[in-house]
């Protein structure tokens, strides 16, 4: 597995060959961990074919959403609801506190409910 400074460094050096690349690309379809650095670091920008892998993990649709898109990141909405440490970074940072009105009322409550909703970080 790919580590953040493995990729950080291999890119600064312009070491990534289009075959490193590829292997990367292809252990990111399925680790959100390694799409989102694919996404950070390789790409420098959207990965939309890694993005069924990021949004399984509330930590990397977070961070996704913050380092990458800039703006919400739908797909991973309903795996940041259950966590409530990073949806409430979430919220706060990239929807600005704001309730999206399309978000149902039971998640709502959920958000209210708070411990009740699967747990913190």
């Amino acid at each position: 597995m790919l580590t953040k400074r493995m990729v950080e460094v291999l890119t600064s050096h312009k070491l990534l060959s289009p075959q490193i690349k590829d292997l990367i690309k292809s252990n990111a379809l399925n680790n959100p961990k390694t799409a989102y650095f694919y996404a950070r670091y390789v790409l420098n920008g959207p990965f939309s074919e890694g993005e069924a892998a990021i949004s399984q993990s509330p930590k990397f649709s977070y961070y996704y959403a913050k380092e990458v898109l800039h703006h919400r990141f739908e797909a991973g909405e309903p795996v940041l609801a259950h966590s409530s440490g990073w949806w409430f970074d979430y919220w706060i940072d990239i929807l600005d506190g704001k309730w999206p009105k399309e978000m149902s009322q039971a998640l709502l409550e959920a958000r209210v409910l708070w411990g009740k909703s699967g747990g913190g970080r």
